[in-house]
């Protein structure tokens, strides 16, 4: 076998099944259902497991829980959606009985809500102002998401959104909502003004471009007459698709009758409530006219004026909005007049800045004048350190609350219309009060420009001196005018008494004990004796009350304990 052997080589066979791959067939498939997907995409969003992917996408992008009953859409346009609602954690809903577009699919996706013809049905907008913390409604949206980073502020350079079309709202609800923070308890409180029969239209080419707007409601306030506001102008918000308060343009009108101002006003103003509302502008406003225009980042209120039973306001602010801060003026060589009932929050927290004596005013009672000559006043937290002003206050029939008694760990009582007459001798539960005179506002610092002539019951006071707007201390002096009640103590006192005003406007002092002058010392004996027996007095009459309040309480414990009272036989 030492010959080589050979063997033939294996039959090739033809006839076995070869393996074919199979990504072909899977790619191919992928991208039919994917092309089908994409072409049949408005009716699965129409479908009931699209509208769930629809709801889906709108819960997070607003932070918050969405409904939605139903969504129809095409590639080419034709989008209408009914019965969606936006809820916040408070329950608060945003959204529209219906809403029919010409929008397409395609651009919406895209971020282009050319709409066209709109109509939107029972809009519901239930707005917070702010929520006592500096949010409102859309930025707790644009939080989405953001591990509670705050959202960046809008203002110069921010993107407008690609909005246009022709948009009519009919039947609509619009609901103003502000909340405030309870000092120490850190609770909120919430105020409501309310608007019904909302009818609307916007014609808008671009939010960067001159759009039009009509606007009418009726202002609702419970069971009560309702009133009419109606708005209409033009609106540019910007240029290049960026919002830019420097190229703001307004022309616009706001109109009003009837408008009851309790419940609206309270969620307009900061830290008010409707009945302090009421108490300053009465409870409706007969009439308002507004006119605005705005160009080059300054807004002009070429009209604003409002009247009623209580109120009347005749002013023309500004605001320029090119300035960092943003700041509130008024029309050079046009003053201004607000004309209003006294609250009792807008004299603790405006008045008592111009008369420590408005810390005593009852609310409801007497009406002040503001006259405005020069403002300017930069829109921030330090505004008023750098704010400047003159004017002219006046009040009448303005009504203090006295307290007629004093503790005796107490030197003085804590109410300054109680500390003046213990120099007068009165011992009235109210008393009134008058004030005119001009005042100034400079570095920080409210100063009395010229005596303000205070009349308190029968007793006229020429304050001058300043008040800090930072701390609230008072360094004033108030000269003794017509004072029938402290003079004819002051027996042989020359002129130019005055008594120091010190202390702060939430605790003014009134330096009783310390008169400047020249005072004869039996002048001087012989008012503070009359000022001690009026603190011998209020101490007595403090005690007597406690005595009763502790005796009544007694009362209280031990009627359990008494037998009970039994009715002859027959009754």
């Amino acid at each position: 076998m030492d010959e080589e052997m050979n063997f033939p080589n294996p039959v090739v066979r033809t006839d076995l099944p070869t393996r074919r791959r199979k990504w072909p067939r899977v790619l191919l498939g992928v991208a039919v259902l994917g092309l089908l997907t994409i072409i049949f995409l408005p009716q699965i969003l129409s479908s009931k497991v699209g509208r769930k992917f629809v709801v889906s996408y709108l819960t997070g992008k607003t932070n918050s829980t969405v409904t939605l009953e139903s969504f129809k859409t095409s590639w080419f346009g034709g989008t209408s959606a009914t019965f969606l609602s936006i809820a916040d954690p408070m329950n608060r809903r945003m959204g529209f009985k219906s809403l029919k577009c010409n929008a397409s699919l395609w651009n919406l996706l895209r971020g282009k809500y050319k709409l066209g013809e709109t109509v939107i049905e029972g809009l519901n907008f239930d707005y917070v102002i702010n929520d006592g913390r500096g949010s409102d409604s859309f930025e707790r949206m644009r939080n989405a998401g953001s591990d509670g980073a705050p959202a960046s502020a809008g203002g110069a350079g921010s993107l407008l959104p690609e909005l246009s079309g022709k948009i009519t709202i009919n039947s609509g609800t619009i609901v103003l909502n502000r909340g405030t923070v309870q000092p120490k308890l850190y609770n909120v409180t919430w105020e409501q003004g309310r608007l019904e029969n909302v009818e609307a239209t916007f014609d808008i080419q671009a939010l960067d471009r001159p759009w039009t707007y009509t606007l009418a409601a009726d202002t609702v306030e419970g069971n009560a007459e309702r009133g009419t506001i109606s708005s209409n102008g033009t609106v540019d918000l910007g240029d290049n698709g960026q919002a830019d308060a420097k190229k703001l343009k307004l022309d616009l009108t706001l109109t009003g009758e009837k408008v009851r101002v309790g419940s609206l006003g309270a969620a307009l103003i900061p830290a008010s409530t409707p009945r302090d509302v009421r108490e300053a502008l009465g409870d409706v406003l007969d009439k308002i006219d507004v006119a605005v225009k705005a160009a080059d980042g300054m807004v002009t209120f070429v009209r604003c004026e409002a009247s009623g039973p209580t109120a009347k306001v005749n002013i023309k602010p500004t605001i320029d909005l090119a300035a960092t801060p943003a700041v509130l003026g008024v029309v050079d060589g046009a003053a201004g007049t607000i004309s209003m009932g006294v609250s009792k929050s807008l004299a603790e927290g405006w008045l008592v800045y111009l008369n420590p004596f408005f810390h005593d005013a009852i609310g409801g009672r007497g009406s002040v004048m503001l006259t405005i000559e020069q403002l300017r006043l930069p829109m921030d937290k330090q505004g008023v350190r750098a704010a400047t002003a003159q004017g002219r206050l006046s009040a009448k029939d303005v009504v203090l609350d006295r307290k007629d008694e004093m503790t005796a760990a107490q030197a003085l009582p804590d109410n300054l219309a109680s500390q003046l007459a213990l120099m007068t001798g009165d011992s009235q539960k109210e008393v009134t009060l008058t004030v005119d005179g001009k005042f100034a506002v400079a570095g920080g610092q409210v100063v009395m420009a010229g005596p303000m002539v205070t009349s308190v019951h029968d007793t006229t006071l020429m304050l001058e001196g300043s008040t800090d707007l930072d701390s609230g201390s008072l360094k004033l002096l108030a000269a003794l005018g017509n004072a029938p009640a402290i003079t004819s103590r002051l027996q042989n006192s020359r002129p130019g008494v005055a008594i120091p005003v010190g202390g702060t406007i939430r605790q003014p002092q009134l330096g009783v004990f310390g008169l400047k002058g020249e005072l004869a010392d039996a002048s001087l004996k012989s008012l503070n004796d009359g000022i001690n027996e009026q603190i011998t007095r209020m101490r007595a009459k403090e005690t007597q009350r406690m005595m009763q309040k502790s005796e009544n309480q007694v009362k209280e414990i031990l009627r359990p304990l008494q037998a009970p009272t039994t009715l002859p036989a027959g009754k």
